[in-house]
């Protein structure tokens, strides 16, 4: 079956797989870039951006890997290294987007406030 991996005990979706190693990222990426922390700096888009390339860096190789396993078994079509870049480099982009509608919503108040 297409998208599934089998063992002798059990099936699992490779989609899943690519899930339970991925997610953990992006809630370390949601815990020091979203919220009150000193690393959620607007003006310091810089620390996400570095820390996401910092992540790929240090953990492609092992992603590609273990999980190139079972894709393999499974014959699905996105490959482990795409599954992973496609993944990480969406935290930034979300994380821009954010940033960009914050600014927007401020310099309008900012506007308004000018010309009342």
């Amino acid at each position: 079956m297409a998208g599934q991996c089998c063992t002798t005990r059990f099936i699992i979706r490779c989609e899943e797989v690519y899930q339970a190693f991925l997610d953990p990222i992006g809630v370390r990426f949601a815990f020091h870039f979203y919220g009150d922390r000193k690393t959620n700096d607007i003006w310091k888009p810089q620390w996400y951006l570095s820390q996401t390339l910092n992540w790929i860096q240090v953990n492609i190789n092992f992603f590609v890997t273990a999980v190139g396993i079972v894709a393999k078994q499974s014959g699905i079509f996105m490959s482990p290294a795409s599954a992973f870049y496609k993944y990480l480099s969406e935290l930034p982009i979300v994380k821009t987007k954010t940033l960009l509608k914050q600014e927007m919503n401020l310099g309008t108040k900012n506007f308004r406030a000018l010309r009342h």
